[in-house]
């Protein structure tokens, strides 16, 4: 098993550090710091798989790729949010129902992806887990934005796993997406700063 911790999956693995230390970071009032995690988190799983093609890989070691992708991707766009405004003091029967929710629907969603995404490879069904990470970063930093968690879980479990095909994006728009992602990576960490 030693031999599948591979090179090829290093940009994964951050991902799923950069997600461990948001939670670990939003003790208290750190909105910030949680949504510039979150945001570098995104950023490495949208190049992880730009990374990992560099290597020259068996089909087994592509495989544990994919499934280590897939399970970080369910712990960090699906799990972190949550426990994070969980550690920044969201509570609450409401709160626990819409997180619910929103975590089943997003192990559903990658589910449904690792299983169809060979046969489809023009689109997706429903919204990708990396941009509901990125559609995080301005309710943790915007406060009349964090006062309705409850309901951007509701409207994020829906937008994952909505039956709406989308066709994937071309070169323009995946710049113009790190472009918006690195803006609010600046936007959270100057907010940090100035405390």
């Amino acid at each position: 098993m030693f031999s599948f911790i591979h090179v090829s999956n290093l940009v994964t693995y951050m991902s799923l550090a950069f997600g461990i230390l948001a939670v670990l970071e939003s003790k208290g009032n750190a909105y910030a710091l949680t949504a510039f995690f979150i945001g570098a988190s995104c950023l490495c799983d949208l190049f992880d798989g730009l990374w990992a093609s560099r290597f020259k890989r068996g089909d087994n070691e592509k495989k544990v790729g994919a499934e280590l992708d897939s399970l970080s991707d369910a712990i960090v766009f699906g799990a972190v949010p949550v426990f994070s405004l969980v550690a920044c003091g969201q509570v609450g029967i409401l709160f626990y129902l819409c997180s619910l929710a929103y975590f089943i629907s997003c192990v559903t969603r990658l589910s449904y992806y690792n299983v169809f995404s060979q046969e489809d490879r023009e689109g997706f069904l429903g919204i990708p887990t990396t941009i509901i990470g990125i559609l995080w970063m301005p309710v943790f930093l915007i406060p009349s934005l964090r006062n309705l968690t409850s309901v951007w879980l509701i409207i994020f479990a829906g937008l994952m796993v909505m039956p709406v095909k989308i066709r994937r994006p071309g070169r323009t728009f995946f710049i113009s997406l790190v472009c918006v992602l690195l803006a609010w990576m600046l936007w959270s960490f100057i907010y940090y700063l100035r405390g």
